[in-house]
């Protein structure tokens, strides 16, 4: 079964294992523009397994496993992130193998890499 990603509720399929880029306006996936988000902000709620994620603005939920995040907000994963996550606002999520770096707070579970918060850090 594909992956999803639905961005201001509009669902699209994702390969499994793709990459999903959201840079100014330009949705691609799997390296190929699929479209554009042009509101001022974006809620991205991705359901299965993907490879990168990168969002210049917006919050970003993951439900499955995903290499790196890279976004503007928040995020937050319901599985493993296999690299690392890079956010302007708060992280919430179960096993990070790489390290944290963002804005707000930190909620996890395991952490194996260094930990870059503005808020307050809790590990589980």
């Amino acid at each position: 079964m594909p992956s999803k990603v639905k961005i201001n509720g509009v669902e699209i399929e994702v390969p499994d294992g793709a990459s999903i880029s959201i840079v100014n306006g330009d949705v691609r996936i799997g390296g190929k523009t699929v479209g554009s988000a042009k509101d001022n902000y974006l809620a991205i709620d991705i359901t299965g397994n993907v490879m990168d994620v990168t969002v210049d603005q917006g919050d970003v939920s993951v439900a499955g496993t995903v290499r790196d995040v890279n976004a503007g907000g928040s995020v937050v994963v319901h599985g493993d992130v296999a690299g690392g996550i890079d956010a302007g606002g708060s992280v919430t999520c179960e096993t990070v193998h790489g390290d944290v770096d963002c804005g707000g707070s930190v909620a996890c579970g395991k952490i194996a890499g260094s930990v870059d918060a503005g808020g307050s850090v809790i590990s589980r």
